[in-house]
C-alpha cells in the first residue's frame, strides 16, 4: 500500500492511497487516517443520460441537501472520485459546503490522472480525479469496475449506518 498527497490546481489537497486488489479493507481505513464516521453516504451513477435541466436540479440537490446533511450527520461520502457526472457534482457540493465532510473517491488506478502523476493520456476512456475530494483509494486495475469489489468491502468495513444514492445508472 502506497500513501501520498495530491495538490490540485485549485489548491485543495487530498490523501491518495494506491492498493492492490487483495488489500485488507481495515488496513485501508487505517491508512486513510480519519475518524470513524457516524454514517456513510455512497453515491453511484452518471449523468450522461440527463438533460441540462435535470442536471441542474440534481446539482441543486447535492448542494442544498446531500452535502449539508452529510456534514450535519458527521457522515463520510464515498463515490467514484472522477471529474465527471455525479462525482463532479458531489465534489462541487462538498466544496461549496466548506469541505466539512470527508469525500472518498474509489477508482481504478490505471484509468485516472491527477497532478504529479505521469500522464495516462494514452489510456482510452480515462478520467481526471475530482479536485474537491479529501481522499482517494486507487485500486490497481486497468479497467472500470476493477475497483467495485474494494468499494463494497470498504463500505462494510466502516460498520456504520449507510445509504446509497443511485443516479442515472
Amino acid at each position: 500500500m502506497k500513501k501520498d498527497t495530491i495538490t490540485f490546481e485549485n489548491g485543495n489537497r487530498a490523501v491518495v492511497i494506491c492498493v492492490p486488489p487483495d488489500a485488507k479493507a481495515q488496513n485501508i481505513l487505517k491508512a486513510l487516517g480519519f475518524a470513524q464516521p457516524r454514517a456513510l453516504i455512497m453515491v453511484f451513477g452518471g449523468a450522461k443520460g440527463l438533460d441540462d435541466s435535470r442536471k441542474a436540479r440534481l446539482a441543486e440537490l447535492f448542494i442544498g441537501a446531500i452535502a449539508p446533511a452529510a456534514a450535519e450527520l458527521d457522515a463520510t461520502i464515498i463515490d467514484g472520485g472522477t471529474q465527471s457526472g455525479v462525482m463532479a457534482m458531489m465534489g462541487e457540493a462538498v466544496a461549496r459546503d466548506g469541505r466539512r465532510s470527508d469525500l472518498v473517491g474509489i477508482a481504478p488506478s490505471g484509468k485516472v490522472t491527477y497532478p504529479g502523476r505521469p500522464s495516462n493520456a494514452h489510456i482510452e476512456d480515462g478520467a481526471p480525479l475530482e479536485p474537491n475530494h479529501s481522499h482517494f483509494v486507487l485500486v490497481e486495475s486497468d479497467k472500470w469496475g476493477g475497483e467495485t469489489e474494494k468499494m463494497l468491502e470498504l463500505t462494510q468495513a466502516f460498520n456504520t449506518p449507510s445509504v446509497a444514492i443511485l443516479v442515472d445508472g
